[in-house]
């Protein structure tokens, strides 16, 4: 492949390992000088690619995400880059909620404003999909705050977004099928507080996805994988094919790109049921197809770079062969996934002789390249990051300190500023908060770990409390650990209900190390005590016996009897 005729300096923007890792290497083998700028403290693959000139971290969007964009501004301010590309949601949403700011700094690859809002709305997009020939599943609106009008089930709770910045916090928003009435009302809960969803009737079959670049609506470039292996549990395909582009599905990419007028990457996620293709969601940025289509032959980074500089090829550049794609490490769990829900036998041996494309050239790994090693080498960080933090080995130091702080200070008094954490603020922290609260401590707050603030708190959770001390939280709304500090100031102590929440907490918040406790370990002088698991999917009882476990321990902190607070008779049944 010919070098690039003037070198460029380009920033990817986000975390998502697959998309920036292909872009680096098809941008970098050609002498392009690639960055990334990634939005977590953990490196990915693409950097440790040979590619990568440099990795850049300035802190997370998570406590606020205007402060981050006033740290990205100043960075492009310092640095002379020619193009910027966020490859994630959210890189996307923090470009776009201060386009005309970064677009004046760093030109963006990527549609205009009114492209992209229409592009990550579903249920608008769902418009345009009918208007080009795509079939719609069965779907009911719900307005964010309203409820469902009838009910849909089994389906898929799919918000209109899959992410979004509220009152300067990003929020993230998933797909789920649910089943039962309980699991749609648990759901719910969650999403409606927030963001609009869609109800949708399942669709079976495969999933087929659109891929190209264009310029202004006019496509470049295009591909079609077909998704081969697909967990039962959701998430991308751990393994795919390059499709034929029929006429038909090349008539359906055009007439998406003019419709948007579409600047960028971009993928029309289908599924093909009975000869009828139904569309599920657009993904306007980077996606993990982009390595496939490489090696087929689309080289959608450059087509679109060598577009934006005035050197379009004429005609749409379409796969030059049959290709297969692996995302090894996935597949190889989807492979164990398999063997455990039964299906072993079926799958194990053309599992293995799948690997036979790798010989003859038909397939490639996704991550796994002899030219560029180091990626995956390092691909297991995050794992073992995530495992050292999960057996303890960065909180004994922490915990050490927080322990004998307290030792001279003695049990926290009502008057003590606290926080209580959990994963989510919608069970276990949100009881203890109140159980705290019906004992005198009047500077009690609680919060979640993740970056969801909004939801109301589980049924659970509300029956709960209502039982047991006649407290009405139907009109708690759930908020982050970043958001909750933010708006409290200093805490005098922090108490939460697993080990790895205190070694997270420790090492994203240094400044409340001293102050972290696991709540049964404070009940028991600092001695190691079993966790307090997260309830949330398991089944009532489960909830209640957490939900007790809490309410008991609260009481040895408040060095008061549990059972002095008398219990309606329906609690004690």
């Amino acid at each position: 492949m010919e070098g690039a005729s003037q070198s460029r300096n380009i920033l990817l923007l986000g975390s998502h390992g697959r998309a920036g890792l292909a872009i680096c290497r098809a941008l970098g083998r050609i002498g392009h000088r690639v960055s990334i700028l990634r939005l977590t403290a953990q490196r990915t693959a693409a950097d440790h690619s040979r590619f990568c000139v440099e990795s850049l971290h300035i802190g997370t969007p998570d406590s606020s995400v205007s402060e981050y964009l006033a740290k990205l501004t100043h960075l492009l301010q310092l640095r002379a880059y020619d193009y910027l590309v966020p490859v994630d949601d959210l890189a996307c949403e923090l470009v776009y909620s201060d386009y005309p700011a970064i677009s004046s700094l760093a030109r963006v690859i990527g549609p205009d404003p009114a492209s992209y809002v229409l592009a990550r709305n579903t249920f608008d997009a769902l418009a345009v999909a009918e208007s080009i020939g795509l079939a719609r599943p069965l779907t009911q609106f719900v307005k964010r705050s309203e409820a469902p009008s009838a009910l849909l089930l089994p389906c898929l709770v799919r918000p209109v977004v899959s992410c979004a910045i509220l009152d300067d916090e990003w929020q993230r928003f998933t797909v789920r099928q649910v089943n039962t009435k309980e699991d749609l009302d648990a759901k719910l809960r969650d999403d409606l507080p927030r963001v609009d969803v869609m109800l949708q009737l399942p669709v079976s079959g495969a999933s087929l996805d659109l891929n190209y670049c264009s310029i202004g609506g006019d496509v470049l470039g295009a591909s079609v994988t077909l998704s081969l292996h697909e967990s039962s549990r959701g998430g991308s395909s751990s393994y795919r094919k390059i499709e034929n582009a029929s006429p038909r599905l090349l008539a359906i990419i055009e007439a998406m790109a003019r419709q948007l007028s579409w600047t960028g990457f971009m993928t029309i996620h289908c599924k093909e049921e009975r000869g009828r293709l139904y569309f599920m969601n657009l993904t306007g940025r980077p996606c993990g197809a982009i390595a496939l289509s490489l090696f087929a032959g689309v080289d959608f980074p450059n087509l679109i770079l060598n577009g934006l500089e005035g050197k379009r090829r004429v005609g749409i550049s379409l796969p030059v062969k049959t290709a297969y794609m692996r995302d090894l490490r996935r597949d190889v769990a989807w492979l164990a996934s398999a063997a455990v829900e039964g299906d072993g036998p079926r799958v194990i041996a053309p599992w293995i002789a799948s690997l036979g494309r790798v010989l003859i050239g038909k397939e490639r790994f996704d991550i796994e390249q002899a030219t560029d090693p180091l990626p995956a080498i390092r691909q297991f960080d995050g794992s073992v990051t995530a495992l050292r933090e999960r057996i303890g080995w960065r909180l004994p130091l922490a915990f050490g300190r927080a322990t004998g702080a307290m030792a001279a200070t003695g049990m926290p008094t009502k008057s003590s500023s606290m926080l209580i954490v959990c994963q989510g603020n919608i069970n276990r922290s949100v009881v203890a908060e109140h159980l705290f609260r019906a004992r005198g401590f009047t500077r009690v707050r609680s919060a979640g770990l993740l970056p969801m603030s909004g939801r109301r708190p589980s049924v659970h959770a509300e029956r709960f409390l209502a039982e047991r001390m006649g407290i009405d939280i139907s009109a708690f709304r759930s908020k982050s650990v970043s958001r909750a500090l933010a708006e409290s100031g200093d805490v005098s102590l922090v108490l939460c209900f697993e080990r790895r929440q205190a070694a997270e907490l420790a090492r994203r918040f240094p400044n409340l190390v001293g102050k972290i406790f696991v709540l049964s370990w404070l009940t028991h002088g600092g001695e190691r005590q079993s966790d307090i698991a997260d309830p949330h999917g398991g089944r009532p009882e489960t909830y209640l016996a957490c939900f007790r476990r809490i309410d008991e321990l609260v009481g040895q902190v408040a060095k008061d009897d549990a059972c002095a607070i008398a219990r309606p008779a329906a609690a004690n049944e």
